[in-house]
């Protein structure tokens, strides 16, 4: 007798375990759907149904006895609403009930449920159930109500099921099918041992097992899950691991010899329950989470998409408007030196002092649209190099000279500090182009009377160019940001004007000879120094990339136009 009640506990057990393992992980899925909420509340209702209609039935006082089987028809009819309302949900996000359903229907299953509590359905106990059998009671005048209602919900649960089912398309036709039979089968398994038995023939033997006759349905819905994504769910190895685990700790109640033991074995099934619970909900949180990180990368995918077209659209703007601008702006030059040589005539002091200005505003517009071009041609990856060797001293020398009349305007005073050089194997113009910048720069940053070091000098490796001045100065976010695009000190921005692209290209122009630039300073108010350094001959990468720009400007590239100054 004792290894039979343990078997009823243990049916009981693995019931919780399954529809309560079932029944929060499909509900933690999506805990805004009410089709997984009502899953949950049916749940809830079973675990219920069977622990009360377990304890039930191992009472022998005649007075906690009738009072349990009043709990445990007061759990079916509850159970058997979580059933009608599941069914009615299903598989809808939201539940819409008739008028009826909620005048009528609810108010109704709440009064027969405060029923089964009084003596109208269950009077008495008759006769008292030995250990592991149901006790046989006394039929009120109420028990058809209460089996007509109980009846009346799941049969139209069925018949809502059953309708969904007939008129779901062909891909949702199996999950629902599924569903339906396992449906069926416990019901069917429910009226015929729990209430056709014991209300006609008084055989109440069965009565304990009621837990184990929702396992077709528990199965088959778990196995839509599996197969068909019933409840846009899945089953995951940590709902199928607690299942285990609970098994397992529950099968040590069966082996129980005292009444402590069960005691005990069944406080530790508890736990590894609620802790499994816990797992599955974490682990499920995960999931989330990833696809939400997942989700929002491919979003970030795609905008980053969006703006790297955006992006070369405007590179390309550039290019052609550049490309544009450039020819009358060369032609605008030319014009205005033939004037200032009198080609066209006389010129007076005024005269020149007026075209001397235009030459002033025309130059500075024509290396303003040779940055853009730089740019549009470094973000397409068509800037040309030619290397050829020559000698770096010779540009510094040639650079210094052409801006020396500048500087005589601040009254500033640049040396050249730079020894014997090796030649470098390089793009000329390139080079030019970076040395020109940070002398020009230099002049441009520092007050008047001040001084400017050009230095160079040579290693194993290369060729080290440096400009120093005693101007505005640097503090560390500028020497971190200085050789960005579009970046200018706020130090200087008022000062001196500036488009924030002449040092990014030099970086570029540098780096893509293999060698590298880099600025230091002491401080704001203290000076600064502009530094490059490339290598004696260019990298076998640096002229894989220049063979790849020929390529490119060849299918449709534009060739470089000449710099203003050369």
């Amino acid at each position: 007798m004792e290894i039979i009640t343990n078997l009823d506990l243990f049916s009981v057990g693995i019931t919780v375990a399954a529809i309560g393992v079932l029944g929060f992980g499909v509900y933690v899925s999506n805990k805004n759907n009410d089709t997984n909420k009502a899953f949950l509340f049916f749940a809830l209702m079973t675990i219920l149904y069977g622990i009360v209609n377990y304890i039930y039935y191992h009472f022998k006082d005649p007075q906690f006895t009738i009072w349990f089987l009043r709990f445990t028809i007061f759990a079916a009819v509850w159970h058997s609403l979580s059933f009608y309302l599941l069914f009615r949900v299903f598989p809808d996000r939201k539940l819409h009930l008739h008028k009826w359903e909620a005048m009528y229907l609810l108010p109704w299953t709440l009064f027969v449920s405060m029923l089964t509590l009084t003596p109208f359905v269950f009077p008495a106990i008759d006769v008292l159930g030995g250990e592991g059998e149901a006790s046989v009671a006394t039929i009120g005048p109420m028990v058809p109500v209460f089996g007509m209602t109980t009846l009346f919900l799941v049969v139209s649960a069925l018949v809502v099921l059953f309708k969904k089912t007939r008129d779901a398309s062909k891909g949702q036709k199996k999950k629902y099918q599924t569903v339906l039979l396992g449906a069926t089968f416990s019901l069917l398994l429910i009226l015929i041992y729990n209430m056709i038995l014991p209300l006609t023939f008084l055989y109440v033997r069965f009565i304990p097992l009621a837990a184990v006759f929702f396992f077709p349905f528990i199965f088959l819905t778990a196995y839509a899950i599996m197969r068909h994504r019933l409840f846009n769910a899945k089953l995951i190895s940590t709902e199928i691991l607690t299942f285990i685990l609970a098994i397992v700790s529950f099968s040590e109640v069966i082996l129980a010899n005292t009444r402590l033991a069960v005691v005990y074995r069944s406080t530790v099934f508890i736990l590894v329950l609620l802790f499994g619970l816990l797992l599955i909900k974490n682990v499920f949180k995960e999931i989330e989470e990833r696809k939400k990180v997942s989700r929002l990368a491919d979003s970030l995918e795609k905008a980053n998409e969006k703006l790297k077209e955006l992006d070369q659209l405007k590179t390309e703007f550039i290019s052609i408007a550049s490309h544009q601008l450039r020819t009358p702006l060369s032609i605008i030059k030319g014009y205005g030196e033939l004037m200032v040589d009198g080609a066209y005539g006389p010129v007076t002091k005024q005269m020149k002092h007026i075209l001397g200005n235009m030459d002033e505003s025309n130059e500075h517009l024509i290396k303003l649209v040779d940055e853009f071009l730089n740019i549009s041609r470094i973000e397409q990856g068509r800037t040309q190099f030619t290397f050829e060797p020559f000698n770096i001293n010779d540009v510094i020398k040639n650079v210094v000279t052409e801006l020396q009349q500048i500087a005589n305007k601040k009254n500033i005073i640049i040396d050249i500090k730079a020894g014997k050089l090796p030649q470098v194997t390089a793009d000329g113009d390139k080079i030019r182009h970076c040395i020109y910048n940070f002398v020009d720069n230099a002049i441009k940053y520092s007050p008047d009377g001040s001084h400017v070091l050009v230095s160079a000098f040579s290693s194993i490796a290369g060729v080290t160019v440096s400009v120093k001045d005693s101007g505005a100065g640097l503090d560390k976010k500028d020497i971190e940001n200085l050789f960005s695009k579009f970046y200018r000190s706020p130090h200087v921005m008022r000062d001196v004007q500036g488009t924030g692209l002449g040092l990014y290209v030099v970086r570029q122009f540098v780096v893509a000879h293999g060698g590298r630039a880099w600025a230091k300073s002491k401080g704001i108010g203290k000076g600064s120094e502009f530094i490059f350094f490339v290598p004696l001959a260019p990298s076998k990468r640096a002229l894989t990339e220049a063979e790849k720009a020929k390529k490119r400007v060849g299918k449709g590239g534009k060739p470089e136009l000449p710099s203003a100054r050369k």
